[in-house]
């Protein structure tokens, strides 16, 4: 079952439990490896959920992927490694070291 580990949401989720994707900047799916992303169940789940990102963190092999352009599956990505700054799409005042998310 394809499932997000953390939403980073616009709503407060004590105020409203009810979280639709365009309430969501972003989600964070941890994993165990690199997803083939043409895989039909991630990327029909991801477009049906309508967010803007999603952030694979992928712990075993040191890397996080950021896919956008979600509406008719995982389209485009790209790889952060450890040195590198992630720069959010959707909330472009973030920014954040990969080795901080990773661990140093």
């Amino acid at each position: 079952m394809v499932r997000p580990s953390i939403l980073v949401s616009k709503l407060d989720f004590d105020r409203n439990p009810q979280v639709h994707g365009k309430d969501v900047f972003f989600a964070i799916e941890l994993a165990k490896e690199r997803y083939n992303y043409s895989d039909k169940p991630r990327a029909k789940y991801y477009g049906r959920c309508d967010f803007s990102e999603v952030w694979f963190i992928i712990l075993n092999l040191g890397f996080i992927e950021v896919c956008t352009e979600l509406n008719n599956g995982i389209r485009h990505c790209r790889t952060y490694r450890r040195g590198d700054v992630i720069k959010s799409e959707t909330i472009p005042q973030l920014e954040i070291e990969v080795d901080k998310i990773l661990g140093e």
